[in-house]
């Protein structure tokens, strides 16, 4: 589930509700920390930076030992967040997803809960919405290989794409 920008206010009230229906929630322990007012009697596994690998792998545990889990993610958890890892993992372990109304043969249920991106935030905070085209790379090089993301940087304003700075 998706945490949105850190604020109360931005946490959407689907991912209110999911905190509130899992038995586990998992994440970093500073996100934990901000979703700790929404949690009640649920079992809490936290990690430190850079398990995000650690953190879904405990989540699709708990999920497929029949637990009902939410993992919490900043942001989106679809604008570099933790969807496409857990996803990836899945597919990697072959572990049949879907969303719980799919009525599909799954080996766990699997619903991304989206949030208020920290990028659309930060410009609606500074009064300067994301116009036109844009462009987002991310530079963290936690699950991207630094070369990687050089190469990406090199490659934003050659197509057209506008450069503003907020």
């Amino acid at each position: 589930m998706s945490l949105g920008p850190g604020f109360a206010d931005y946490l959407i009230p689907r991912a209110q509700a999911a905190l509130a229906e899992a038995q586990v929630v998992v994440g970093y322990q500073t996100y934990i920390d901000l979703v700790r007012p929404w949690l009640t009697t649920q079992e809490v596994v936290a990690t430190g930076m850079k398990a995000e690998v650690k953190r879904c792998q405990l989540a699709l545990d708990r999920a497929c030992a029949g637990q009902k889990v939410a993992l919490v993610s900043s942001g989106d958890a679809g604008i570099y967040g933790m969807a496409g890892l857990v996803l990836s993992m899945c597919a990697a372990q072959r572990l049949k997803v879907g969303p719980p109304d799919s009525g599909a043969d799954l080996d766990l249920y699997l619903e991304v809960i989206p949030g208020v991106p920290a990028l659309a935030a930060g410009a609606a905070l500074l009064g300067a919405p994301l116009m036109h085209d844009f462009v987002a790379i991310s530079l963290s090089d936690l699950l991207t290989p630094w070369e990687t993301i050089k190469k990406a940087t090199g490659t934003g304003g050659p197509g057209g794409f506008c450069h503003r700075a907020l």
